[in-house]
């Protein structure tokens, strides 16, 4: 489809940039390995692109670039614009006036919780990748909503970080010896978790007695 369009949008230009025979199907090969993972919607708005910007066919690194979808492009915030909203109401997502739905969809993937306790250089990453991954599913034509109130799981998970923050603040300790919490209760893992941070407040001579 890449070539068939090229050589429609760009004529003899086309041919004198990519010749026939033996170099025409090298090239492909080489274009076809590149493009591997991209979806039609995206090499579509690539070749659109390709038009307006190149006189002549692009090479196949302009071309990749044409591929990098920016969110600005398709009327969504940047990825650092939409992680800061993301923080910005990582507590309380049902009461927020979110510009758009992968907003909250990419703060769902990443986890409230992990936005409000987790350092940046953590969270960010993560919520980096779901709101990538989300916004070529905006350009392949998905449509996103923000659900009329959180579901179950979603408000449980925020209401675990919130007492987590208050348990920390109030005992004056690290809130990652509390990470546990976040794990199904009577759960190995939990329990497991528990214990070390038992263990650590023990070393670090707090008496505090920590929920199950």
């Amino acid at each position: 489809m890449v070539f068939a369009r090229l050589r429609a949008s760009y004529g003899h230009r086309f041919d004198s940039t990519f010749g026939d025979g033996d170099s025409l199907n090298i090239a492909k090969r080489e274009w076809g390995f590149c493009l591997q993972g991209y979806s039609e919607a995206q090499l579509a708005s690539a070749l659109h692109a390709a038009k307006l910007k190149y006189a002549w066919p692009p090479a196949i690194s302009e071309f990749l670039e044409l591929m990098q979808t920016n969110p600005e492009d398709l009327g969504l915030p940047s990825a650092r614009d939409a992680y800061q909203e993301a923080c910005s109401c990582r507590i309380d997502p049902r009461r927020f006036p979110w510009r758009h739905a992968i907003v909250y969809e990419a703060a769902k993937r990443t986890e409230f919780w992990r936005l409000k306790t987790a350092p940046e250089k953590e969270s960010w990453p993560l919520f980096e990748k779901n709101y990538k991954e989300l916004v070529k599913k905006v350009l392949d034509g998905e449509d996103f909503t923000v659900p009329d109130s959180i579901r179950l799981e979603d408000n449980s998970s925020v209401t675990v970080a919130l007492d987590i923050e208050q348990l920390a603040e109030q005992n004056g300790i690290d809130s990652s010896l509390l990470y546990y919490m976040q794990k199904p209760k009577h759960s190995p893992i939990r329990q497991q978790l528990r214990q070390r941070a038992l263990k650590k407040l023990s070393e670090l001579g707090i008496d505090l007695v920590l929920p199950d």
